[in-house]
């Protein structure tokens, strides 16, 4: 199962090096946002790879500093998936990778989004702390309040959450 894990990972950056080639839209327009909480912050790929390597449960895709990606499990909830490309951190529903519905998304992130906020908090601070992505402790706090579905990005009024229509989908981490 690892390595349908793999080849869905490779996909979905194949999918963000397509979109990025043909347009110059966000890098965070290859995932429909909704099924969790995507943060836009510049990442390290060296150390992000080094980070996943010494986690228990990660599929990693590294075909080099501009293509890659890792899957792995929140160490704060195993049922909140973390999902790695450049430039993006992405929070979804752990699951079999397909479409997911409201119902799932509670269940994972709780009805307040308590569970996504911690999730948010613990995992951005040990990858703070491991220099994989370039936030602050103040940045971390601010992700984690403004926590929700879509994505969270830093703008001239500090971090704010934006939704967008689209399929939410979950994270196929059954083979982790």
């Amino acid at each position: 199962m690892s390595v349908v894990i793999r080849y869905f990972a490779m996909f979905l950056a194949g999918v963000w090096m397509l979109g990025v080639g043909a347009s110059s839209a966000s890098a965070v327009d290859e995932i429909c946002p909704m099924g969790g909480a995507m943060i836009a912050a510049e990442t390290d790929h060296d150390k992000v790879v080094a980070w996943a390597k010494g986690r228990p449960k990660a599929a990693i895709t590294d075909a080099g500093a501009t293509d890659w990606s890792v899957l792995t499990l929140s160490a704060a909830d195993e049922g909140i998936a973390v999902f790695m490309t450049p430039g993006k951190v992405f929070f979804g529903v752990a699951g079999r990778g397909g479409e997911t519905n409201p119902k799932d998304i509670e269940k994972a992130f709780g009805a307040d989004f308590a569970k996504l906020k911690d999730a948010l908090g613990k995992t951005l601070a040990d990858l703070a702390a491991a220099g994989v992505v370039k936030l602050e402790a103040a940045d971390i706090q601010a992700i984690a309040g403004a926590a929700g579905l879509g994505v969270i990005e830093k703008g001239a009024g500090g971090w704010a959450l934006t939704t967008r229509a689209c399929q939410a989908v979950d994270l196929p981490t059954s083979g982790l």
